[in-house]
């Protein structure tokens, strides 16, 4: 159940995140670097992969998660290298410009997707347990919060499409959150008849 839950954590980081990109990276941005959508997107599918993972545990859905974590975790390094090049013109700058750490784009904001997508390895890379099965409905809201992930992935894609992705994310972690809560519900319940028939 650890491992289950540090992936629902990595999902909850990337979702938040990408509640954050769509207040920062205003459209105007996004129209004029094309580069500013990827953060969303990468977020999107993250919360796609991490909700498929809770609801069918299998080696096709770690895969699509371990990809979503790397990809995380890729966007988060290259932004920061993005956000650090808008400030500084050389590394000199960085060491010598007290502006170019604290001034908008912040400069090490992305990392914060890097974190994300390491913490959604941790368990992949320990074997935590990670396979319980989980009971029909909280399979069925957390596949609910897959499916959002990926709608909210598609849509941000495009500028203007921009409330039903953040709409799509906030309904895909209600719906997912949601399912884990039943399946901890669900564990629970099922842990304290098993000690009284013991």
């Amino acid at each position: 159940m650890v491992g289950r839950f540090l992936i629902l954590m990595a999902t909850a980081l990337l979702g938040s995140l990408f509640i954050e990109i769509s207040m920062y990276h205003p459209i105007v941005a996004m129209e004029r670097d094309p580069v500013a959508i990827v953060p969303g997107v990468a977020a999107a599918l993250a919360i796609c992969g991490g909700f498929l993972y809770l609801a069918f545990a299998n080696r096709l859905t770690v895969v699509i998660f371990a990809l979503t974590c790397c990809i995380a975790i890729v966007v988060g390094l290259l932004g920061t290298a993005i956000h650090l090049a808008v400030h500084a013109s050389s590394i000199g700058d960085l060491a010598t410009n007290a502006q170019a750490w604290l001034g908008n784009p912040p400069t090490l904001a992305p990392l914060s997707f890097a974190v994300g997508g390491c913490l959604g390895l941790v368990p992949l890379a320990w074997r935590l347990e990670i396979t319980p099965c989980p009971p029909t409905v909280s399979r069925l809201l957390e596949g609910i919060g897959a499916v959002a992930g990926l709608v909210a992935a598609i849509a941000a894609t495009q500028p203007y499409e921009g409330t039903i992705a953040l709409i799509a994310v906030i309904s895909g972690l209600a719906f997912g959150m949601l399912g884990y809560a039943i399946e901890c519900a669900c564990a629970a319940v099922s842990n304290g008849i098993l000690r009284r028939q013991a």
